[in-house]
């Protein structure tokens, strides 16, 4: 298997997985920025640990729509728009398919909130690992292909 393009994504979905929007560079740089603080949001010890996984969860989402933003698009709300955005940045930024699916497995666990099921440290590590995997590779991507987004 290999990453569906955001393209290849939106054909699949009747053109409803995403939708053309300019590039924005408020948009980009806050959603950087938010991504960031979620991610130091999974950090903190005095909430639970489901709340960090969303964290980190959130946090790569938020640089998936970043990604996705720079490159044109945005997201809907249509059925499996977070793992859609996702394999789309994943794909945009040349990260392997690994990644992709360390940050599903994330989604996963994330969603298992809505069947009660508890969610345990080793949980929390995976999902702060495939964030730690995947920031790096959006912030080059950001640098290399469009510097000017964060630029004054």
């Amino acid at each position: 298997m290999s990453l569906r393009s955001a393209n290849e994504i939106n054909q699949a979905n009747s053109g409803k997985a995403f939708r053309q929007a300019p590039a924005d560079k408020t948009f980009v740089q806050n959603m950087v920025r938010e991504a960031h603080a979620r991610r130091k949001d999974s950090q903190n010890k005095s909430v639970s640990t489901g709340l960090r996984i969303d964290a980190c969860h959130d946090a790569a989402l938020m640089l998936s729509l970043a990604v996705l933003n720079a490159g044109g698009l945005r997201g809907t709300a249509a059925p499996g728009h977070h793992a859609n955005a996702l394999e789309a940045a994943c794909q945009a930024v040349g990260a392997p398919l690994t990644v992709f699916d360390e940050l599903d497995a994330v989604l996963r666990l994330r969603n298992t909130k809505y069947d009660g099921s508890f969610l345990s440290e080793q949980d929390l590590k995976t999902a702060d690992a495939a964030y730690v995997r995947f920031e790096p590779l959006v912030m080059d991507w950001f640098e290399k292909k469009h510097s000017a987004l964060f630029k004054p």
